[in-house]
């Protein structure tokens, strides 16, 4: 148990606890309103008129923040949203999203939430009198329905952020642990600490219990045997926890030996 407390001791001592991410728009809308993170959109985008209309209190008030401190980012420069701090936030669509931070090299140090706040259709305009629109529809949805729309995708991800990838530099940011941090390993050694003693003082007081019961149960007709054998017999039978003694004459006897043997001026026999 001291080895498992240990090592659980030294992993939070070597790597800080992380903090929780914001996972929806209900918490994002708390934490600025807090002034713990701020949330960007990229310039021309519908995101903010999107909030500042919602029918949702906590979507208006995060288009009303960011509308005042004017959080807003060109769209070249939307890579750069970690040089910003650990608690910036971006919207934008999904299909931006994926496309800036949707390599694996992003997705270890930035988080996409799976919770969408508005949808934006997206459509092809053709001619009204196109012969072929049964036919285009059809093998649009082939496509879909194939892979290749998400292939194309992933590789055009792929080749934006190898481009992006010469320019950039590796930051490491170191932090100081505080007392909040020690918090949590520092507890979980106090109470491994109890546990332990309670289950010591358990299995000592288990063990003397346990003790006491047999001693008890052992000794005690060994006891009432001795009584019974030291006194003087005369007549018939005689119960005992050995079993009877038989008396082979009238006279009085008297038993000297307290546990196998009987000396007497007459016979006696024993039965066990």
């Amino acid at each position: 148990m001291s080895s498992v407390f240990s090592s659980v001791l030294l992993s939070f001592l070597a790597t800080p606890t992380k903090v929780v991410p914001i996972k929806n728009f209900r918490e994002l809308s708390k934490a600025v309103e807090r002034g713990t993170h701020r949330t960007f959109s990229v310039k021309g985008t519908i995101a903010v008129p999107f909030f500042l209309n919602s029918k949702e209190p906590y979507l208006r008030m995060l288009g009303i923040l960011m509308e005042q401190n004017n959080w807003y980012i060109p769209p070249g420069e939307a890579c750069n949203i970690q040089e910003k701090g650990e608690e910036s936030i971006m919207i934008g669509s999904s299909e931006y999203l994926l496309f800036q931070f949707g390599v694996k090299y992003f997705r270890s140090r930035i988080l996409i939430s799976e919770e969408g706040a508005y949808t934006v259709p997206t459509a092809f305009a053709i001619r009204k009198d196109f012969c072929c629109t049964s036919q285009l529809r059809k093998v649009m949805s082939r496509m879909v329905s194939a892979g290749i729309y998400d292939r194309c995708s992933k590789l055009e991800i792929s080749k934006h952020r190898i481009s992006q990838l010469v320019n950039e530099e590796n930051v490491n940011k170191e932090r100081v642990l505080s007392l909040e941090d020690l918090l949590g390993p520092f507890s979980i050694l106090l109470i491994g600490w109890m546990v332990s003693f309670l289950v010591f003082l358990g299995e000592v007081v288990s063990s003397n219990c346990v003790g006491r019961t047999f001693w008890k149960n052992t000794e005690e007709p060994h006891l009432e045997y001795s009584q019974l054998l030291l006194v003087e017999y005369e007549g018939c039978f005689l119960d005992s926890f050995v079993g009877p003694v038989r008396r082979l004459s009238t006279e009085k006897e008297k038993v000297v030996d307290n546990e196998r043997f009987i000396n007497s001026e007459k016979q006696w026999r024993m039965y066990f």
